[in-house]
């Protein structure tokens, strides 16, 4: 996890871009799947975890359950797949 974490961090220092989402949905496509089977319908609350009616636990545990998947991928998949993901915002 801290490696993917420290690839992050380096390349964010050499301002690598954001990758474009059709390089980052095959290896996000799966954690979804995975998420979406034990989570459900759910899995939609962390579009907005602020949300009022957001049950703030079970967003935690599907927020928990994204970043060990994402950070069980390679460290350069990991990495581009949380690049790609906190650009969104």
């Amino acid at each position: 996890d801290l490696i993917a974490l420290d690839e992050i961090i380096k390349t964010s220092n050499t301002k690598k871009p954001i990758p474009p989402e059709s390089t980052v949905m095959p290896s996000l496509e799966p954690i979804f799947v995975s998420l979406y089977s034990k989570f459900g319908e759910d899995v939609s609350m962390i579009e907005n975890p602020t949300a009022a009616n957001v049950d703030k636990d079970k967003v935690c545990s599907i927020t928990m359950d994204l970043y060990k998947e994402i950070l069980a991928l390679p460290h350069e998949q990991a990495a581009s797949a949380l690049r790609w993901m906190f650009g969104q915002a």
